[in-house]
């Protein structure tokens, strides 16, 4: 068997690779672009700037084709591939992030259409190439953020069949990439999928395994009533008094429309699931307690506009009958992924540890703590500065314990504990209290240790302003919003580094006459506009990421003594 590595660029496709050949040691995997390089005596970025996009393209195809040949072959493939190569010899894999919507910058890859600035040439690339992906895929898998080593969960994702204990919703666009998994149920919403559609499943499935949902005013069809399969109603259409209506649903927005609509059923046999959109903690307060009167009978799944559930979703695992997971983007963005699924942990833990933040879906904490925590889940929660005092108080109620602080929560972290800023929260079970420390100084010492000598100017600061005043006292400070020199600073004529801690501010006022040589990143954002600054003024780009990794440890070694 042939299988391909497709998905947008720095997706993870060649680190993948690397971690293929140790779950499954008789598999020769190739790195596509690599084997061009070896092949033509020069980088990918050298063809590109020879010869052009149209010859690397065909370079590719030979090279493809040619690896076809060998047995057993794994092939991460660039994202620009031609899907139309893929023969029903090769099995396709699309390999993709939720960050992926978001658009990367890369400071290391040739540029493919300069005219656009980098994040708005990947973007307009991924909107043309993501229904390209869907359509030629034959499984999907979501990675995690931050997974840099071999993993047992993704082994049994990508050559097992693992055992899920969950419910997935069938779309149209992963028809042909359709897994079967141990214990799951399969939802057929009649909105998403047609009886066509569905029958070219129904031979990898039981009827025992699926159950239909009716969203719209169709018929449904006679084989569905006559089979085993479970129906889940929703209360926007009369329900009927004789079919097999297992599910009462409600997809009503407001959350006290859907009570309403449910409150009628309360005491009746059917199980009742309130979907509404969810858009203050309150509410999420309201609905968890609304399940718990009867966790048997009663599913809570909310919805957003962004995905900021998914951590509730996991949290409620092992506190309802019916939960969701996706492959691919599922039918809310609110389902947790297979890998994220397969990691909560069995056990029903009193206590979970998280990290809280805005923006927070790149987040590489829940994949870097995971070993350390091991039976404790580890989420990453959407929290915005106006939510933080309440969302504590409900959090702690459900039994936050571990606490990483990111942007823009830390002064408030900080004022919580009747401290300075700081990124740790510890909950002290023994004296009923939190206890805070920072653990980004032992990463900013290290960081700022080879250019404490140079002229630094520090572009923003947020929770960090009164460190790195501490740290590097001889550097100038700017506002990231304004572009000016902060109160007390002078104006600056140049910068021989500049440390960016503006988070998503415009580069645009950044002094043209400057010309550092190094921008240390605060973030590991992979759209950081401090990416599009290096890649604009050709500047040394230093990431964050070291940063974190060194926060990271020291985060557990404070954590450890309350583990």
């Amino acid at each position: 068997m042939i299988r391909a590595l497709i998905g947008h660029r720095g997706t993870g496709k060649s680190a993948l690779l690397q971690r293929w050949k140790t779950y499954d040691p008789r598999a020769q995997v190739f790195d596509l672009d690599l084997e061009i390089e070896k092949q033509q005596q020069m980088s990918v970025s050298e063809i590109f700037k020879k010869f052009g996009e149209k010859k690397f393209r065909e370079l590719e195809k030979q090279v493809f084709l040619s690896l076809c040949q060998m047995e057993n072959a794994v092939i991460a493939c660039g994202a620009g591939i031609d899907v139309n190569l893929f023969n029903e010899q090769v099995r396709v894999h699309w390999i993709r992030r939720d960050s992926d919507s978001n658009g990367r910058i890369f400071t290391d890859r040739p540029r493919l259409d300069a005219t656009v600035s980098a994040l708005t040439e990947f973007k307009l690339r991924y909107q043309s190439r993501e229904p390209l992906y869907a359509g030629a895929a034959h499984f999907i898998y979501t990675l995690p953020e931050g997974l840099q080593h071999s993993d047992e969960q993704e082994k049994q994702i990508l050559l097992g069949k693992p055992t899920l204990h969950g419910a997935m919703t069938i779309l149209k666009n992963e028809i042909k990439s359709h897994r079967v998994y141990r214990n799951v149920n399969y939802e057929w919403r009649d909105d998403l999928l047609t009886m066509d559609e569905f029958l070219k499943l129904k031979k990898y499935l039981n009827d025992q395994e699926v159950f239909y949902s009716v969203r719209t005013q169709n018929d449904i069809p006679d084989f569905v009533i006559q089979s085993k399969m479970k129906i889940d109603w929703d209360l926007n259409r009369s329900l009927p008094q004789d079919l097999n209506v297992h599910y009462l649903s409600t997809h009503q927005d407001q959350l006290s429309k859907a009570l309403d609509q449910l409150k009628p059923f309360e005491n009746s046999p059917y199980h009742l699931k309130l979907c509404p959109l969810i858009d203050s903690w309150k509410e999420l307060q309201i609905g968890f307690d609304w399940q718990q009167i009867d966790p048997k009978k009663r599913n809570f799944l909310p919805r957003s506009a962004n995905g900021s559930w998914g951590w509730f979703r996991l949290m409620m695992k092992s506190k309802q009958t019916l939960n969701f997971f996706r492959e691919g983007t599922g039918s809310s963005s609110d389902q947790p992924t297979v890998w994220e699924w397969l990691n909560q942990p069995v056990s029903q833990s009193q206590t979970f540890a998280a990290v809280l933040g805005s923006p927070i879906e790149h987040s590489h904490s829940p994949v870097f703590h995971r070993s350390f925590f091991k039976d404790i889940p580890f989420y990453k929660i959407e929290v915005n500065q106006n939510d933080w005092i309440e969302s504590m108080a409900r959090l702690e109620k459900w039994g936050l314990s571990y606490v990483a602080v990111t942007s823009p929560l830390k002064n408030q972290a900080g004022e919580f504990v009747r401290k300075a800023a700081l990124n740790t929260l510890v909950r002290d079970s023994k004296n009923q209290s939190w206890l805070g420390t920072n653990t980004d100084l032992v990463g900013l010492e290290k960081i700022f240790a080879p250019i404490r000598k140079n002229n630094v100017v520090v572009w923003g600061g947020g929770g960090l302003l009164e460190t790195f005043q501490a740290l590097l006292p001889k550097a100038t400070f700017y506002s990231g919003r304004s572009g000016k020199p902060r109160t007390g600073q002078k104006e600056f004529d140049n910068a021989d580094v500049l440390i960016w801690a503006a988070g998503d501010a415009d580069i645009s006022t950044i002094p043209t006459q400057w010309k550092p040589h190094l921008i240390i990143d605060m973030s590991y954002k992979e759209n950081s506009p401090a990416r599009e600054y290096a890649l604009n003024n050709i500047i040394q780009y230093q990431s964050g990421h070291e940063l974190f990794e060194l926060q990271a440890k020291a985060q557990q070694i404070f954590w450890k003594a309350y583990v």
